[in-house]
């Protein structure tokens, strides 16, 4: 008797412990379901809110989105699950590192009223590989997902993902500031209409092994490839007349600078 008696304990027992487990379980998933569907909204200036829902961040407002600090973002806890990103109408100027660091990012909509964005703004977003502006915005434009001004003749923004061989195209004269921070090209081909290379135009980026600057470049800014992290070689052309400060620095793999014949 005293067997069935232990024996009954026994299966009530596990059940009972079972039964904890499962509710344990199911109060996990629930958890986490309630993480992977954060909804969040505020405001960022007295003219410029915000909506996050199903990895959708969403600008709304007038003119400025300030943020210059990366730890200001309003969504900086949950920034690893913003996947795409929607600035409507009205606004025209985006600050220094407003989205800086959205590593899950992979969209990015702006609207025709954008007519600046600055340094770093969209800066190592890792897996960026769409940016969308309309055609009427008379700033911008946008090609094979590269940003460049209206007329093409700056180049403005290389996204991250951009691991591809990359030729500049000709009708580009300047390469703007961090145009290129953070990307990961094979190789960069740099035609002889470019003139200036602006200071930390290609900082911290990697995969490019070699740099040819032709003879049309005059001015390098400081720090242009500071923390290139790849590069190995770079020839520079004779008309370069102003290497900048830290033009090279950090570069942790750089081997042989050769500056071409007669160059200043």
């Amino acid at each position: 008797m005293l067997i069935y008696t232990f024996l009954f304990f026994f299966i009530v027992l596990r059940m009972l412990l079972l039964f904890t487990i499962l509710k344990l379980h199911t109060s996990m998933n629930q958890i986490i379901k309630k993480e992977d569907t954060i909804h969040d909204s505020g405001s960022i200036e007295d003219s410029v809110t915000y909506v996050f829902e199903n990895g959708i961040l969403t600008i709304k407002g007038e003119y400025f989105i300030g943020i210059r600090v990366e730890s200001m973002q309003p969504w900086f806890s949950y920034r690893s699950q913003i996947k795409t990103l929607i600035i409507e109408e009205n606004i025209t100027t985006i600050g220094e590192k407003s989205f800086y660091n959205l590593n899950e990012l992979t969209s990015i909509t702006l609207p025709k009223t954008v007519t600046y964005f600055e340094p770093c703004a969209f800066g190592n977003c890792s897996k960026l590989s769409s940016i969308i502006i309309p055609e009427d915005n008379e700033k911008y434009t946008v090609k094979d997902g590269v940003v460049y001004s209206k007329n093409m003749d700056i180049i403005v923004f290389v996204p991250m993902l951009k691991s591809i061989d990359y030729i500049i195209p000709k009708e580009v004269y300047r390469i703007d500031i961090y145009a290129f921070y953070f990307c990961q090209n094979k190789s960069i081909t740099i035609p002889e209409t470019i003139t200036e290379i602006s200071y930390y135009a290609f900082s911290n980026s990697y995969g490019t092994i070699s740099i040819d600057i032709p003879n049309s470049v005059t001015v390098i800014g400081s720090n242009a490839f500071d923390g290139f992290q790849t590069l190995e070689t770079v020839y520079i052309g004779n008309g370069v007349t102003k290497l900048h400060e830290y033009v090279f620095g950090n570069c942790k793999n750089l081997k042989t600078v050769i500056f071409k014949e007669k160059c200043q």
